[in-house]
């Protein structure tokens, strides 16, 4: 056994040799494409998410991360060295492992064979239900080179001018509308110096002290002396 097979952390993760993992041969999901991300993903920031092994060393969580591993066994020499080069003492440490043939686990202990293929459903099904933030990806994509798993003409498409949320001219024409019913019953309002105005949130009703609001809207530019 390897140093790095008998390293245990004080989180539950190991060091566990691919000749002892077996795959749960039921296992309802198809990760082809999985793999290939993987296969460019793991040389490059490491074997980081530890695949979930039962006491058998059956995969309860992770199919696609061992299968990946198993094709990068043997042929991570330069890499490893390449980082190495560089100081990364985590990485090659870590691609070292993998080159060997060891990946990193955690054992799904306290859990009955039924509760396992719960979790084996609920794990793959929990990745099919997120989605991404077409505006925050846009702008995450535009501050990096590159990203493994996206094909650079799928990159330049979302990071496009022609992408970008615009807004349109019924945008400006409803904003202004808003604006416009808002001064319109903040006027109404002056009459009593403490009234109370529709909230544009709910149906209920906001309290304001009139002139402590002007000397607010005041103090943070969004009225002049003039306008109120």
């Amino acid at each position: 056994m390897t140093e790095a097979e008998a390293e245990v952390t004080t989180l539950g993760v190991e060091s566990v040799s691919l000749d002892e993992v077996t795959e749960y041969q039921r296992n309802p999901k198809e990760n082809e494409q999985a793999v290939e991300y993987l296969l460019e993903a793991i040389p490059k920031f490491g074997f980081k998410v530890p695949v979930v092994l039962d006491e058998e060393n059956e995969i309860v969580a992770g199919h696609a991360r061992t299968e990946a591993a198993r094709e990068l066994e043997g042929t991570l020499d330069e890499v490893v060295e390449e980082h190495a080069d560089n100081g990364n003492e985590e990485l090659e440490t870590n691609l070292r492992a993998i080159n060997e043939g060891n990946i990193w686990a955690v054992r799904a202990e306290g859990l009955t064979e039924d509760e396992v293929r719960e979790f084996r459903i609920a794990d793959n099904r929990v990745q099919e239900l997120s989605s991404w933030d077409s505006n925050k990806l846009q702008f995450e994509l535009r501050e990096i080179e590159e990203a493994v798993g996206f094909p650079q003409d799928e990159i330049d498409s979302i990071i496009s001018v022609d992408s970008v949320p615009t807004v349109t001219a019924d945008d400006i024409k409803e904003t202004e509308e808003e604006l416009e019913t808002h001064y319109k019953e903040l006027s109404e309002a002056k009459a009593d110096r403490k009234s109370r105005l529709p909230c544009p949130h709910c149906d209920g009703w906001i309290h304001v002290d009139v002139e402590e609001l002007e000397r607010a809207l005041i103090r943070e530019g969004v009225l002049t002396e003039d306008e109120v």
